[in-house]
């Protein structure tokens, strides 16, 4: 096994304990959750993409992907067409992509180094307009409310998120 990647699980199993048994409260799980999104995870996209070629290979990965999750989302709209609107949305999100880059950003760069790295990056670049984009969309539309885009509101949803 590959001892990077035996580093990483011990961490997350180290983590799971360190919670179980109280160690870490939930207020300093948000603490440790703000540094990851708003120092680490941004920090290794920067340095993910500034040390890459821009090829036509890359560029192609997130357009297939966006491909793939209208594709999954049409398939998803006919198999769960009888279902209530709720769950009906709710199936419809979970099929129109992935969500994985931050939690998986560390096991494929143990795996597979900068050149996997590259490439799942750019496949997430095409999940994250899927999760946060079609997703968002779908979710809003087969709420309880139906859909209402105010672009204020959108704005500010956006906005709230980097802050």
């Amino acid at each position: 096994m590959n001892q990077k990647f035996l580093y990483i699980i011990v961490i997350i199993a180290l983590g799971y304990l360190l919670k179980r048994f109280n160690i870490l409260l939930e207020k300093d799980g948000q603490v440790i959750s703000k540094i990851i999104f708003r120092i680490t995870l941004p920090a290794l996209v920067i340095v993910t993409f500034d040390s890459v070629k821009i090829e036509i290979s890359l560029i192609l990965i997130p357009i297939i992907v966006l491909i793939y999750g209208v594709v999954t989302t049409c398939l998803g709209l006919w198999v769960f067409k009888n279902e209530e609107r709720e769950l009906k949305g709710s199936f419809m999100i979970m099929s129109s992509g992935y969500n994985v880059g931050l939690f998986a950003f560390p096991l494929v760069y143990a795996i597979w180094g900068m050149s996997g790295l590259t490439y799942f990056s750019m496949f997430d670049v095409g999940t994250s307009f899927l999760v946060f984009g079609i997703a968002y969309i779908l979710g809003s539309y087969f709420s309880e409310e139906g859909l209402r885009l105010r672009l204020l509101k959108l704005e500010k949803n956006l906005v709230n998120q980097f802050l």
